[in-house]
Order: C-alpha cells, then structure tokens, then sequence
C-alpha cells in the first residue's frame, strides 16, 4: 500500500532567524535635486521637505527620506520671540515631536532633550538639531549597525560647499549602542575630516571623533546637532552675584555646572559648611556678608558642593567679597567647560542680592575650527550661517540649505528573515509505492521492469498538511527523485516569512 501521510515530530522542525542587508546609497546629485527640484517636495503645512529619486509625481518616484530642522526651548536661539525667529513654533514642536517619541519623558512627565553621549541624567544636550528622516522602504527593519556613513560639505563658499567635508559615522555602533530610548537602539554619530578641514573640542583643541548627533536604529532616524556646521568656540559662561547683606535663614541659590550637575546652596543659621540638609547643602550664615558669601564659597569646593573637593574644578570661583564687615561685595561664578548645559540661568531666592544669568557660553558649541569658517548655508548674505538659517529662514528654505551641503549618504538596512525548517524523512520501507491512479496499469507497476523487481517510485511534490489533512504548503522537487527500499531520503523544506 502506498504511505499518504507522515506525522512530524518536534525533532523534525526547527526556527531559525537570518539577517539579511542591502547597501543603500545615497548619492549628493539626487539628494540636491538632480531633476530641477521636482525630486523634492515641499508641502503647505511646511513642517518638512520629502526627497525622492525621481520626479515625485511620477507613478516610479520612490520616498528617500524627509528633512527638517527643530529646537529646543532651552536653546539660546529661541529666547527671540516671533517674528524675529521665522516659524519658531513649528521648530520648537517638531523638537517636541522628535524628542518625545525618540527619547520619551523623565519621571517628571517632561519631555527630554536629545543627549550628545546618551546619558539622560547628565550631559550636552542637542538644543539645535537636523532630523533625517528615512523611508521604510530603504530601511526595512533597521539599520545596520556600524554602517551609517553621511558626508557633510562644510567649506564656506556657499557655491562650493565641499572642498572642505566632515565625514559623520556612527562608529562602533555594533557593540556600544544604546538602549534607552522608547523606539529601540541608537547609537552616538561622531565626526571625522575628511577634506581640508579641522575639527575642534569643547576647548577648542583639534580633535577628531567628536560626538555631533544621534542615529536612532529600529526607527530609521538620524538626528544630527547643528554644531556640524558651527565654527564658534562658546567661552565659559559666567555669572555675577551682587550682595548689600546678609540673606535670611533657610534661602536658596540653585546652580547647574557644565556637566548638568544640579545643586541647592541653603543659607542656614549657626549651619555647617558642606553639610547636607536634605538633599541641600549648607552654607552658614556669618557675622556679616562679606562672611556668608566667603561660607558659600567655601561650600561650593567641598565634597558635597559642585567642585567635590576639588576648587575650582567645574565652577571657578572669583571672590570680590570685602576683608572687614563691609557688607557689600560680588561673587563671581564661571563654567570650567564652555558652551553647554549650565550656561544660561542661575536661580536665587536671597535677600540682598541680585544675579545675572550666565553670559557666554551658549547651549550649542560648534565642532569645526575657526579656521574652517562659518559655512554660508544660503546664498542669501543675512541667513548665511546655520543659527541665521534657524532664526531667520522657513523650515523648507533651512532644509534647502541642508541638502546642498550633502555630499553622499549611504547605510546598510537590515531585513529580519524568519524561517521555519521542516526535515521530512522518508525511511527505506517508505513511500516505495504511489497514489497515483497512473501508477498501476493491469495491476502491474508501469514503472517496474520484471514482476519480481523491488517496488519503485519517484518522488516529485513534499506538502505539508494540518492535524485534519488540510494541506499549508506545497514544495516542488526540481527533478524526481527514484525511491525503492534500498534507498533513504531526508528532504529539507524551508518557509520563510
């Protein structure tokens, strides 16, 4: 009789998981608009720009990726109130948008602001940035890891923008990526020349490798800070407290240090310098002012003030306190690290005293060396650098500028291939006879040269069928195979999905 059907058992099946990539390049010519800009589309509501590789209204157009630009509302370029800053609603709420959905909100219910190393609780924050967009259809289900490359023209002369490039890699992404963020991996981007050009550090020493923006993997999302086309050295921010008396127990001054370091200085009456009161460090309440605000001082260089022991290490301290009982006199505070987080506000609540806000500095420090020059984003005079684009440009004429600036573009996708392997064994007293009507012709096997030959067969479809015989899937042998009793089978049947 012929066998029909064959149970598999769990030993007959296994699942596997291939990744599998595709290089995708992304050359300038397209990225520009090689088709006289209608490979580029701009929209109404002019929150972003689409790029295509073809004219966008033709049926074989394929969608690139989207491009536009956002800030934060601690950035320094926001504190303008419209019209000064050209549509700074709409940047401030895709910063918003972007921030909320890559990086999510603290414990607080607040939105939080892209992070230059990762590390939410501390840290450079991206307060200027360029979103790239990519579209699914060239990513698939990530991007590889290691693989993102995007060169950037960065030379001055807007009508030749690449004689000068940086080079923008997410290196070694593969094993030092990160993981929290709410819409998976993202690893850090890190600038390197590659074209006549000098990078800086925070102090304006030559450097390479410098951090300049995020690529988020899972959602296909490069967020770049507008430093990559910056040329300012921020100096170190720096504020005044200006005293005519003693302040009242228990008042406060709050100071953020570069690093983001947060920490409340309470007055306290008889109170210890250093000591903690809660979460807040004691500074004591002298004889007089000038006393107090020496106690401050002091208090700020011990372990549990900002410089932990160390004077002077994160805010350097400038006493213009009096040596008598004059009660009259300044504190001055300054940023060790310029051009970051703690260089905008400082908060008090003293009786007799008054403070700036820290000067210089600036939430955004630009990574290209003076010598470079500010790259004309425009070819218009008045929004030639990128903060003039951001304050006085729409969203669409800052994603125009940002295109003619890129050189090439290319990553590697990765597409996640599932499959489940079925092994079909077919022993040797198996499946030697057919259920082919066809197979018998007067009782006697066609296929069969003497009556007193082995049974044969041969083997030409394998399906796969349900618990109640319903059939799933059927697999087509590319020839047939012979089968008689001296002969055993292991055939190998893959569904991938």
């Amino acid at each position: 009789m012929a066998s029909t059907f064959k149970n598999l058992s769990p030993n007959d099946k296994i699942s596997t998981k291939t990744l599998l990539h595709e290089a995708i390049p992304i050359t300038g010519t397209i990225v520009s608009g090689t088709y006289a800009d209608n490979n580029i589309k701009d929209y109404s509501h002019g929150m972003f720009q689409s790029v295509y590789d073809y004219p966008y209204l033709s049926s074989s157009a394929n969608h690139i990726f989207d491009v536009t630009v956002g800030m934060a509302n601690s950035s320094a370029l926001s504190a303008s109130s419209p019209p000064a800053v050209a549509l700074q609603t709409k940047k401030i709420n895709l910063y918003n948008q972007m921030a909320q959905v890559l990086v999510g909100y603290d414990r607080t219910g607040s939105i939080q602001q892209f992070d230059e190393d990762g590390d939410l609780t501390i840290g450079n924050k991206l307060n200027e940035c360029i979103f790239l967009s990519f579209s699914r259809l060239l990513v698939k289900d990530e991007i590889k890891k290691g693989s993102f490359n995007l060169e950037l023209g960065v030379n001055s002369d807007y009508t030749d923008p690449f004689s000068k490039r940086i080079k923008i890699i997410d290196e070694s992404a593969d094993t030092s990526f990160k993981v929290n963020s709410p819409v998976g991996e993202y690893g850090i981007l890190v600038a390197d020349s590659t074209a006549g050009t000098n990078l800086t550090n925070d102090t304006g020493s030559l450097a390479s490798g410098v951090k300049c923006g995020l690529i988020f993997y899972q959602a296909g999302v490069a967020v770049l800070s507008g430093s990559v086309f910056d040329t300012s050295i921020a100096t170190s921010g720096s504020a005044v407290l200006t005293y005519t008396g003693q302040p009242s127990n228990a008042e406060e001054i709050t100071l953020v240090s570069a690093d983001g370091t947060s920490k409340i200085y309470i007055a306290k009456t008889s109170g210890t310098n250093g000591a903690l009161d809660g979460s807040k460090v004691e500074f004591d309440i002298g004889t007089n002012a000038d006393t107090t605000y020496q106690n401050l001082i002091a208090t700020i260089n011990l372990a549990n003030g900002h410089n932990t022991g160390t004077p002077n290490s994160k805010i350097t301290l400038t006493d213009g306190t009096g040596t008598g009982t004059t009660a009259s006199g300044t504190v001055t505070f300054t940023q060790t690290v310029s051009g970051h987080l703690g260089n905008t506000v400082i908060t008090e609540g003293l009786t007799n005293a008054t403070t700036t806000n820290f000067s210089g500095g600036g939430s955004a420090t630009g990574i290209l060396s003076s010598s470079v020059g500010a790259p004309q984003m425009t070819s218009d005079s008045y929004a030639n650098s990128f903060q003039s684009l951001l304050t006085g440009s729409s969203i669409s004429g800052s994603a125009d500028a940002l295109r003619h600036r890129i050189y090439n573009l290319q990553f590697n996708n990765t597409v996640e291939l599932n499959s489940s392997i079925y092994f079909c064994r077919i022993n040797h007293n198996e499946y030697n006879y057919s259920a082919n009507p066809t197979y018998l012709s007067s009782s006697q096997i066609r296929v069969k040269s003497q009556a007193s030959d082995s049974p044969v067969s041969y083997v030409t479809t394998v399906g796969l069928y349900s618990a109640d015989n319903q059939i799933l899937a059927v697999g087509k042998l590319s020839e047939p195979l012979r089968k008689d009793p001296t002969i055993e089978y292991t055939l190998r049947a893959r569904l991938d999905y």
